[in-house]
């Protein structure tokens, strides 16, 4: 079974890492996590990215 996250964003820098970090940290199997940002202007998305595959 597979599990879907969607976590919408719009400037979140200063938390995106600290939220995804959270997934990375649990053993989960079947999880996917979707970020949808909203355009955010505060460098969100260029956070995110390295995090996510």
């Amino acid at each position: 079974m597979l599990v879907s996250f969607v976590i919408p964003v719009y400037n979140g820098a200063a938390t995106v890492t600290q939220c995804l970090l959270s997934f990375t940290g649990e053993d989960l199997t079947g999880v996917e996590v979707i970020l949808v940002d909203d355009a955010s202007e505060d460098g969100t998305p260029e956070m995110a990215s390295p995090l996510l595959p």
